[in-house]
């Protein structure tokens, strides 16, 4: 345990010498903190307090979030293929660049969520799982590509397994 530590505090001294990497693990963070606050607050939330999805009744509430999630994991799959195939490899930073812009577009259809409250209970239903999809569409890209980056960036490295040992990046999709 103690020589786990060790190695694990060496990779963060690492990481804060190499301020490329440290920034990318920076986004990557940040980016992963979006999702998680997409699905355990504002999923969760809309689901056990609106009339639409059975409000007070934490069994049926926790169903419909069961539901939205898939769907916005379903969107996260077509955005993980379409980029797959579609998107090159980038070969240099300034390729990253419209990435920072679906991050945008994915933290903006959050606000379909708002507008839904105002919506009749079917209409405003449809709302909230296409906010989910488009969410979960629009983040997935920017992921797969810090990802890609903060991996090439840390391969460059003499330190790459320290780095690696210090950070633990997941494919969440």
């Amino acid at each position: 345990e103690f020589r786990r530590v060790l190695f694990r505090s060496e990779g963060v001294r690492v990481v804060w010498a190499n301020r490329p990497i440290f920034w990318r693990i920076g986004f990557l963070a940040i980016e992963q903190s979006l999702e998680d606050a997409m699905i355990a607050v504002m999923l969760a939330e809309f689901c056990l307090s609106s009339d639409a999805f059975g409000q007070d009744n934490n069994a049926i509430g926790n169903l419909w979030l069961s539901g939205l999630i898939a769907c916005g994991k379903i969107g996260g799959v077509v955005a993980a293929q379409l980029y797959s195939r579609f998107v090159p490899a980038p070969t240099k930073s300034s390729d990253y660049v419209p990435l920072f812009g679906s991050v945008f577009v994915s933290g903006a259809s959050v606000m379909l969520m708002p507008l839904a409250r105002l919506m009749p209970k079917v209409p405003g239903m449809i709302t909230v799982f296409v906010s989910a999809f488009l969410f979960f569409f629009f983040s997935t890209p920017p992921k797969i590509g810090f990802q890609t980056l903060l991996q090439g960036l840390v391969e460059k490295t003499d330190k790459a397994g320290t780095i690696f040992g210090c950070i633990r990046l997941e494919e969440h999709t």
